[in-house]
């Protein structure tokens, strides 16, 4: 019989966090799915951990040796039979309803094809991940990094599948962020507003490896940006690709690398070339670019003149409206008094 969900697991070497996030699938409250596990050419007690499940839903593939996380993302794509396919690292916990409330989230907004959630972020950091729920919404986000948290993740079978559309094994270590911007064109995206997955932090967590690989990560992040304004229609130099990624991951030490004003001339340039393009929704994309101006006027040493520049662009583009929003932010207000 067809599951509802398949729900893939890689492992390598996990050990540690396995059998807790294991069980958090097994002991869902929706119950039709199957659980492929991928164990990536373990050398510790990871192969025992598996064998230890006496559960008919759990599917093991013991990889001789190590595929790496893309290729076993895209194993298991290929060999999921269920209408759904959830995403499940091997050190996260799903909350025990997670699979009820996203295939009742889909059940109730047929045209979502990838549906996430908020996450409790807990270990080394705790705080919720909230993050946008709309498609446009994220749509815009995803030009400046990855907005959807990749193991809250479950998405339609079929419309991955008749899109032949996998993993990009080009995206090191950013294969998730690769596969929504590949995707963000043809299906709509979703958040669901409530924790449905515990995401552990750790030490040995691949997301802080990303963070320390900073290199690597915005090699990625230029080659996702490429695709997008490609198809924008916009053929972005190197310095704006660079103020681009700095004013995204808010990288503050990296910001007086240009001036203020080349960096709001260079998100004018987006705004104005999406007035043609429409390839975002335009309140979607004016959000995500007020909000840059408003942090880089927040974080770098401006003067009178950079300020009335500033308000001169937001008019231009935004209205009279954003301007007072603008405004309301306190800090900008109080170097406007201290100039």
């Amino acid at each position: 019989m067809q599951p509802l969900i398949s729900v893939i697991l890689p492992v390598h070497n996990g050990e540690k966090y396995l059998k807790e996030a294991v069980n958090s699938i097994l002991n869902q409250t929706l119950v039709d799915f199957e659980l492929i596990i991928i164990n990536d050419g373990s050398t510790d007690n990871t192969y025992n951990i598996l064998r230890s499940f006496n559960d008919g839903r759990v599917k093991i593939i013991n990889n001789a040796e190590k595929l790496r996380v893309v290729r076993c993302l895209n194993l298991g794509i290929q060999m999921a039979k269920g209408k759904y396919i959830a995403r499940m690292d091997a050190d996260d916990i799903s909350v025990l309803t997670r699979f009820e409330k996203q295939v009742e989230y889909f059940d109730a907004h047929p045209a979502i094809d990838i549906c996430g959630s908020y996450v409790d972020v807990f270990g080394n950091k705790e705080f919720v991940l909230r993050t946008y729920e709309d498609h446009d919404d994220i749509k815009a986000a995803l030009l400046f990094l990855n907005v959807v948290t990749h193991p809250s993740v479950m998405f339609k079978s079929a419309s991955f599948k008749s899109r032949s559309l996998l993993y990009d094994e080009a995206f090191v270590n950013a294969e998730d962020y690769g596969l929504w911007i590949d995707a963000m064109d043809t299906m709509k995206f979703a958040t669901v507003p409530m924790v449905l997955l515990n995401y552990r932090l750790h030490d040995e967590n691949i997301s802080i490896k990303k963070l320390t690989n900073w290199d690597v990560l915005k090699e990625m992040n230029f080659k996702a940006y490429r695709k997008i304004f490609k198809r924008m229609g916009l053929n972005p130099t190197q310095n704006e690709l660079n103020m681009h990624i700095n004013a995204g991951f808010k990288i503050t030490e990296n910001l007086p690398e240009f001036e203020f004003r080349d960096y709001v001339i260079w998100l004018q340039k987006i705004v104005l070339n999406n007035n043609t393009s429409q390839y975002f929704d335009n309140d979607s994309l004016r959000n995500q670019i007020i909000h840059k101006m408003i942090y880089l006027a927040r974080n770098m040493e401006i003067g009178t003149a950079d300020l009335f520049f500033l308000f001169k662009v937001m008019f231009n583009i935004f209205g009279t409206a954003n301007i007072l929003k603008f405004f309301r932010y306190r800090s900008v207000y109080l170097k406007i008094l201290n100039n």
